[in-house]
């Protein structure tokens, strides 16, 4: 759950091995944000950027409610490195779930656990 005006941010990081089978196509990346309501927005970005925002993110979503991001071959594909999910209360309390399949997320609420 995220509160208006706040972010929850998730880690997840990708691998040498998982790089190679997006490249050649085994594989897409999903990230995928379900959203009770309307309310969320959604940012990812690329270490060194560790807490991705509005004005600083490589992915975004500006549209509120649930959003699947997918990473395929053909696209920009992402590369090896740590990434975050930053979950932006747009409007009210917002209850929702990250996954990112095949990939470990870590939650972390605020900067100072990062």
């Amino acid at each position: 759950m995220v509160e208006e005006g706040q972010y929850d941010y998730y880690k997840f990081a990708i691998d040498e091995a998982t790089v190679e089978k997006i490249v050649v196509g085994n594989i897409k990346v999903i990230v995928k944000i379900d959203v009770e309501k309307d309310g969320a927005d959604t940012d990812v970005s690329k270490y060194p950027v560790l807490f991705p925002s509005l004005h600083q993110h490589e992915w975004s979503s500006r549209d509120v409610g649930s959003k699947t991001l997918i990473s395929r071959s053909k696209e920009r594909a992402l590369s090896l490195g740590t990434y975050t999910i930053g979950v932006y209360g747009f409007k009210g309390t917002v209850k929702y779930q990250v996954s990112v399949p095949g990939c470990i997320l870590f939650r972390f609420q605020d900067h100072e656990n990062m």
